[in-house]
């Protein structure tokens, strides 16, 4: 099998620090951390970085739609239209200054 790495960013630093630090005895998410964490432990090399929200348009997006949503955790399992443009131009090396 091939080498491979996964680049994730995060504009949360609690986030981060969740994920790459000790279990604290309780979080409401902790379920989902612990999955990350053994989701790191698998056979990839993975990073995880913090990004400014403002840099990334998609974590911006994604940011102000949580905000306005009456749920309190969302997967989705599909690429909203909103952002099919953008993620493509990421995948391509270009980026947006933002005003």
């Amino acid at each position: 099998m091939g080498f491979r790495k996964v680049i994730c960013y995060s504009d949360s630093m609690d986030v981060i620090s969740l994920v790459h630090g000790s279990r604290p005895n309780y979080h409401h998410y902790m379920a989902i951390v612990l999955h990350i964490q053994d989701l790191i432990r698998m056979d990839w090399e993975i990073s995880i970085n913090h990004i400014l929200r403002e840099w990334n348009s998609c974590a911006d997006y994604l940011a102000k739609k949580g905000a306005t949503s009456t749920s309190t955790f969302t997967i989705l399992d599909y690429v909203p239209y909103e952002l099919k443009h953008t993620l493509f131009s990421y995948a391509i090396g270009t980026w947006f200054a933002r005003s």
